[in-house]
This record gives structure tokens, C-alpha cells and sequence, in this order.
């Protein structure tokens, strides 16, 4: 992106260590949509108290680089929307946390609803899942997706599909965004980072997970009924 870090790049990393939280030694954990770096195996190497029994990355694209981790299992050119049924009958699932970040948006709604029910399906009974999308502002979507959910849309998609917000923590909101929101104390706090440190991009990342719903992308946390 040229002059520095983008906001989206950024929150890919946040997004990781949250999910970090969720996983303990031991676990079963699946990612939906990997993509080619398989970012989530380089995080759950950070620390022995992450290592999971098992780690499964599925990606509808042909992946050109897999990872050779001895816990991981990478399977390219793979419809989890379809073929969620194979990962059950092959041993690897139910799993304890499930991962789906920047997928859902580049499928059309009825795919969308496929995969929140294949989500639903892979997960345990006492797992987690979290989802993670743009939040539709009514007026600009990214040329790539196909369509993003509003804040109140999705929630409704959801709940149909049988499951329960636990929480929603925003990943990045734009400056218009904290200026709008933020308390005089955090809006000092930004102003005073921005003066001497930060870009905008950087600081989008900081007080998004305080206002899901005026922040430009959420991550969704989400159990089972």
C-alpha cells in the first residue's frame, strides 16, 4: 500500500492473536480460508501453550505453498460450504475453535448461509467459532466481494443459522469513526498518538474492539445453542 502499513493488514494480525486466546494445548482447530500463508500456524507456534493436537486449513483456492508443521493438515481447492461432511468422516472434526476470517463476504447469501450451517456442523458442542467480515456501510464495497453484511443483517443470519453471539469485538474504524465515538479521554489519547507516532491506519485498529458497531470490519464469536 505504498506510504505505510494499511488498517486491513494491520487487523489481520489482531485478529490472530485474539484468536490465540481461544486455543489451548491440546485442541482441535480448523481454518476456513487459510489462504497461502497459513497465517494462523505462525501464531500458534509462538508458545507450547498454543500448540494444538490438530490443525486443519482449508482453502476453496489452490494453495501453492503448505504448511509442513507435523500437527498441521493443509487441504486446497476445497468447498467447505459442500464438502463439511469430509472432515467428520475422515476423523478430523468436530473441532474445538473454528476460524473463518474474510470468506463469507465473497459469497453470495445463500453460499453464506451454506457455510454459517457447515461452521455450525464442525464445531463441538462447548467449542468456539469466530467469523470475521466487513461491516456494510450502505454506500461502498470492496470490488472483490461479492456481499458484505450490515452489522444488523448479519447478526439475523446468524441467529437463523442456530447459533449465539457470544460477543462481537471491531477489528478497525475509520478516524471519522473514533472522532464520532471516542470519549474525550481515548480521543486525547489517539490525537496525542497520531501527533508523535501513529498513522490513522494504525491507530484504526486500537479502539475498534470498544464499538463493533461503528467500526468498518467485526469479528464475531460464536457458540453453538
Amino acid at each position: 500500500h505504498g506510504r505505510y502499513v494499511h488498517r486491513d493488514y494491520a487487523a489481520h494480525w489482531f485478529r490472530w492473536q485474539h484468536a490465540l486466546r481461544f486455543v489451548k494445548a491440546g485442541m482441535r482447530v480448523l481454518d476456513v480460508g487459510c489462504g497461502p500463508d497459513q497465517m494462523m500456524t505462525k501464531v500458534l507456534c509462538a508458545s507450547q501453550s498454543h500448540v494444538p493436537e490438530l490443525y486443519v486449513g482449508v482453502d476453496v483456492d489452490r494453495l501453492p505453498r503448505k504448511s509442513q508443521i507435523a500437527w498441521t493438515q493443509i487441504v486446497d481447492e476445497f468447498d467447505v460450504t459442500r464438502r463439511w461432511k469430509e472432515l467428520l468422516a475422515c476423523g478430523a472434526g468436530p473441532f474445538d475453535v473454528v476460524t473463518c476470517f474474510e470468506v463469507i463476504e465473497h459469497m453470495p447469501v445463500e453460499r453464506g448461509r451454506a457455510l454459517l450451517r457447515a461452521l455450525k456442523a464442525l464445531v463441538k458442542p462447548d467449542g468456539v467459532i469466530l467469523l470475521s467480515t466487513p461491516v456494510y456501510n450502505g454506500k461502498h464495497m470492496a470490488a472483490n466481494h461479492i456481499h458484505e453484511y450490515g452489522y444488523d443483517e448479519l447478526a439475523m443470519e446468524i441467529r437463523r443459522a442456530g447459533l449465539v453471539i457470544d460477543r462481537v469485538v471491531g477489528t478497525f474504524m475509520t478516524s471519522q469513526a473514533i472522532k464520532r465515538v471516542a470519549t474525550p479521554e481515548q480521543l486525547k489519547l489517539v490525537n496525542d498518538l497520531h501527533d508523535k507516532w501513529y498513522a490513522w491506519d494504525i491507530l484504526a485498529n486500537f479502539l475498534a474492539p470498544l464499538y463493533p458497531r461503528e467500526s468498518s470490519n467485526c469479528c464475531w464469536i460464536l457458540r453453538k445453542e
